[in-house]
């Protein structure tokens, strides 16, 4: 089963890469931004998140049972549903365009995205990611 984890590695690899090139092209002028300290504590809060995601501290009891088996239709559903999530968020990506930024701020010459995920979920982002962000197989 090493190419299920080869073809996740691969799905995210992708998702990262588009994220990072498409953050070069945001509008970079703002009407108004957060402090710094704010940044600050956003920062910290990222390095958190990811360490609980790397280190899995909260794998106890319960928590270490599977509820299904592992085979690969459960594999491939698995797949599925992480390609359907993060393709839903570059979806949302793509209909912010210049308009996305990594903090929250006021765009000069914003405006309310209200088409395409943004018509259907608030979050398109957040909700595209949580669904993609499955415990890899590995």
């Amino acid at each position: 089963m090493p190419s299920f984890n080869l073809i996740v590695i691969i799905g995210w690899g992708v998702f990262w890469g588009y994220w990072l090139i498409s953050a070069l092209r945001t509008r970079s002028q703002t009407e108004r931004e957060k402090s710094s300290l704010s940044g600050r504590f956003y920062l910290i809060l990222l390095v958190l998140g990811y360490w609980v995601l790397i280190s899995d501290p909260a794998a106890f009891g319960p928590l270490l049972r599977r509820f299904l088996s592992d085979n690969v239709g459960v594999r491939l559903i698995g797949i599925i549903i992480m390609f359907l999530g993060l393709g839903f968020a570059v979806w949302a990506r793509i209909h912010l365009g210049q308009y996305w930024s990594v903090r929250a701020s006021i765009k000069a010459d914003h405006k309310l995205i209200q088409a395409g995920p943004y018509k259907v979920v608030r979050h398109p982002i957040y909700s595209g990611y949580y669904l993609g962000s499955s415990e890899p197989p590995l």
